[in-house]
């Protein structure tokens, strides 16, 4: 939970923690010039945002940590163990003052963070804190996990290159809301798994989804596929895959047949190939 300075009022922890964050994710798009693309969670369960890093295609966890007063050169930001997932999750701890962030940001992976943070028992759960300095300080163990604001987003994809633009492509707003209710849907049954687990680390799948315009509803049968073999059950449009889906079936045999899912099932077909 962050803490309070003078300058934030009493009950300001959830603000604080926001500013935070869109800071860094602001710091991250415009660093990088979109090449890293930042996608937020509907339902915060430890995980404040996956970052896509578009140079290799890898998805990193992130979690941000901010807080706004100082223990001297120092500020303590805590975690919750059990929300720390994956050993490659990344913590980023910050410092709000006023509304920027401080000139140095703490970037260390879950497995770091958790072999050098310091252990405390609340209520039944552990917190591990890291008293995070402002600066480089010599022979602080924290120092080296320290990154200059301007070179955050490097830190996390380095090398980084922007990426190549791709020609526009047209896209009318009724294609665009069709596009929302699917992702909508889709994320309406991935809600109701056991632990809303919509993060997994090496997990890449498309669902795809047939509007019927007249009966204004999905159709039964949807496609889930992996992102690894896309390449060889699509067609190539231009930069773009192209599937021809076509839901109600068809006599001839599709490389698309093996990968047919009744929407109904689609819960229990992701909770299989997640867990």
């Amino acid at each position: 939970m962050p803490d309070l300075d003078a300058n934030w009022p009493y009950g300001s922890q959830d603000a604080i923690g926001q500013a935070a964050e869109f800071l860094v994710w602001a710091s991250l798009i415009a660093q990088s010039g979109g090449s890293l693309h930042v996608f937020l969670p509907m339902l915060d369960r430890g995980i404040d945002a996956l970052v896509h890093r578009q140079q290799d295609g890898a998805y990193l966890a992130l979690q941000v940590k901010g807080v706004t007063a100082l223990h001297g050169v120092e500020a303590p930001i805590a975690v919750f163990e059990d929300h720390l997932f994956t050993p490659d999750q990344v913590v980023i701890g910050v410092h709000v003052d006023s509304a920027r962030l401080g000139p140095f940001v703490l970037v260390a992976d879950a497995a770091t963070f958790k072999r050098k943070a310091g252990r405390i028992e609340d209520r039944g759960r552990v917190r591990l804190v890291a008293d995070m300095p402002m600066h480089p300080i010599p022979g602080h163990k924290w120092s080296e996990d320290l990154v200059p604001l301007d070179q955050l987003s490097e830190r996390l994809a380095p090398g980084w290159q922007a990426p190549a633009a791709l020609p526009p492509v047209a896209v009318s707003d009724d294609d665009r809301v069709t596009g929302f209710w699917g992702e909508q849907e889709v994320c309406r049954r991935l809600a109701m798994l056991e632990d809303c687990g919509l993060f997994r680390p090496s997990t890449t799948l498309l669902v795809a989804l047939a509007w019927v315009v007249p009966e204004h509803r999905f159709h039964e049968t949807c496609l889930v596929i992996p992102t690894d073999v896309l390449p060889s059950v699509a067609d190539i449009e231009g930069p773009y895959y192209q599937l021809h889906f076509r839901p109600a079936g068809s006599r001839r045999s599709s490389r698309l047949d093996s990968y047919r899912v009744p929407l109904e099932s689609l819960t229990e077909t992701l909770a299989h190939r997640l867990y």
